[in-house]
């Protein structure tokens, strides 16, 4: 998998919908196949989006703000994993947009 220019290929790490795979580069999405990392790590950017993808409303955001924090705090991890994965050949930017929380009753 390249992302193609530069001294070091860039991914993206960030939740979008309906995206079972959080890992972008320049063109678009890729598959958890295009990546070599462990069983372990995989399954945990799967589980990370599928957080977002089971909570995170397009109108109103998450449900509560532990979640939130719960999630950034998770991805800014993940993105530590995958960079010591990948190695230096890669930089991953991790890209957590998502912040709004629903307005509370």
């Amino acid at each position: 998998m390249t992302d193609g220019g530069g001294d070091r290929d860039v991914v993206r790490l960030m939740n979008d919908y309906a995206a079972r795979w959080p890992l972008w580069v320049r063109f678009g999405g890729t598959r958890r196949s295009d990546w070599d990392v462990s069983a372990d790590l995989a399954d945990r950017l799967e589980a990370w989006a599928a957080v977002f993808d089971e909570h995170y409303h397009w109108e109103t955001g998450w449900p509560d703000a532990r979640i939130r924090e719960t999630q950034r705090a998770e991805g800014a991890e993940l993105a530590r994993l995958l960079q010591a994965g990948l190695g230096a050949g890669w930089e991953v930017r991790y890209e957590f947009w998502e912040e709004n929380v629903s307005p509370q009753p």
